[in-house]
């Protein structure tokens, strides 16, 4: 999956990644560590997510 992600953010080189649900906030995350872009995420599933996923996430520079 983070193979794919990164794949795509070589092809379009976007400004700008918005990210919804946690899964594509952590792909998104570490897809970041390679590339510099902007990220925004709404997070709609929080009730569900484990609290040390929501921490690292709002967390992370």
């Amino acid at each position: 999956m983070i193979a794919g992600f990164n794949r795509l953010i070589d092809r379009f080189d976007p400004y700008i990644v918005n990210a919804h649900m946690m899964t594509g906030a952590l792909i998104s995350r570490f897809g970041s560590m390679r590339r510099r872009f902007a990220l925004v995420t709404t997070v709609h599933e929080l009730r569900k997510t484990p609290r040390w996923c929501a921490r690292a996430i709002a967390w992370w520079p």
